[in-house]
């Protein structure tokens, strides 16, 4: 990771600049797990991924398992490019 690379599950949530997909997973989220929506501004999206995942069990919405495994993905190290 270079100094200009963040871990995507160290963003953190900002209702104000955030998709219309994040939004409607956060309000999903806040209201499954009985919080307020505002309690989960500022949280880190990777700790949403986990409470997801505990709110939801084995009933994890769509936008969290895409999420998690663009999470992932962006940790591995890039695959070679081969014979060009």
């Amino acid at each position: 990771m270079n100094m200009y690379e963040s871990d995507p599950g160290e963003h953190l949530y900002n209702p104000k600049s955030a998709s219309r997909a994040l939004k409607g997973a956060m309000a999903d989220l806040a209201r499954q797990a009985g919080r307020a929506e505002s309690e989960l501004d500022g949280m880190a999206l990777g700790t949403a991924y986990d409470l997801a995942s505990t709110v939801y069990g084995q009933s994890l919405p769509e936008f969290w398992t895409n999420w998690q495994t663009w999470n992932v993905a962006s940790k591995q190290p890039p695959a070679p490019m081969g014979d060009l």
